[in-house]
C-alpha cells in the first residue's frame, strides 16, 4: 500500500515538472512572438515611406505636384462632408449610431497605441512543488 502514495506522489511531481516547462515555453515563445511583431513592424513602416516616395516622385514626373493632390483631397472631402450631413439630416438616429461605432473605434485605437508602449512578454507565474 505505502507504494500507491510515493507513486502518485511522483506523477504529480512530473505533472508539475512538465507545467513548468510548458509555462518556460509559452514564456519564450511569447517574447520571439513579440520580437518578431517588433521587427514586422519596423520593416513595414520602413517600405511603407519608401513606398509613398515612389508614389511622390512617380506624380511629380506626370507633373502632378503637392498642391494639386492637396486641392483634389479637399474638394472630395467637401463633397463628402456635405454628403453626410444631408444623410444625418434624412436618418438622425443611424448618424448617431454611427458616431458611437466611430467612437467607440477610435478609443480602442488609442487604447491599443497606450497598450502597445508598454506591452513586453507577458510574466510567467510558477507554482512552488511542494514535494
Amino acid at each position: 500500500m505505502a507504494y500507491f502514495p510515493s507513486a502518485l506522489r511522483n506523477q504529480m511531481h512530473n505533472a508539475r515538472g512538465l507545467a513548468d516547462d510548458a509555462m518556460e515555453r509559452a514564456g519564450e515563445a511569447a517574447t520571439r512572438l513579440q520580437q518578431d511583431a517588433d521587427t514586422l513592424k519596423r520593416y513595414l513602416t520602413a517600405n511603407a515611406s519608401g513606398m509613398a516616395s515612389a508614389a511622390n516622385d512617380q506624380l511629380r514626373q506626370f507633373g502632378i505636384g503637392p498642391e494639386v493632390v492637396a486641392q483634389a483631397a479637399g474638394t472630395q472631402a467637401t463633397k463628402l462632408q456635405r454628403l453626410l450631413f444631408k444623410h444625418a439630416g434624412r436618418h438622425p438616429l443611424g448618424a448617431l449610431g454611427v458616431a458611437a461605432v466611430a467612437g467607440v473605434l477610435v478609443g480602442l485605437y488609442y487604447a491599443r497605441q497606450s497598450r502597445e508602449e508598454a506591452v513586453q512578454a507577458p510574466a510567467v507565474h510558477r507554482r512552488r512543488s511542494d514535494a
